[in-house]
């Protein structure tokens, strides 16, 4: 029992049609400039990003029926704490082959190193200690210092 990956993206805004729930994602957040640098033993600034995260799972047949648990996960450079941002349940709808988790951030947290900030969504079967599936989306995060001292932006760069 495992759904299979399709997708994961961290956009600035999403668009879902109510008509027929078919998303447009704007905007992918693909780099992050910290442009300060807290002095020695204070927190330094948090990101006040408005983004999306969407995830997205095909079921296998043996998915059927199974009820499952999801988290997305946000891993930060340098740092080895994991930090859960949302956590859900879900089955597959009969006849609907895709789940579908959006995820609304207000804010990220605080950012202190340069390296690849990691937003991990996984699955496993409700009950099982074991997380079965993930996939995952990088972020790349710029800390060093820029002419701004205060100034903390993200940039949406399409490639």
């Amino acid at each position: 029992m495992m759904p299979r990956p399709v997708s994961i993206t961290c956009s600035e805004m999403v668009s879902e049609n109510r008509r027929d729930n078919q998303l447009s994602i704007f905007g992918l957040v693909e780099m992050i400039k910290v442009a300060s640098r807290p002095a020695a033993g204070s927190v330094p600034p948090s990101p006040s990003i408005r983004s999306t995260v969407v995830a997205i799972w095909m079921k296998n047949p043996e998915d059927e029926g199974v009820d499952f648990e999801e988290q997305i996960v946000f891993h930060l450079p340098g740092d080895e704490v994991e930090v859960v941002a949302a956590e859900v349940k879900f089955s597959f709808s009969e006849g609907k082959p895709l789940h579908r988790i959006v995820v609304e951030l207000c804010g990220w947290p605080p950012l202190k190193n340069s390296g690849v900030f990691r937003i991990e969504c996984r699955v496993r079967p409700v009950g099982e200690e074991t997380w079965t599936a993930s996939q995952e989306y990088p972020i790349v995060v710029d800390a060093s210092e820029l002419e701004s001292p205060s100034e903390v932006t993200a940039e949406a760069q399409n490639d």
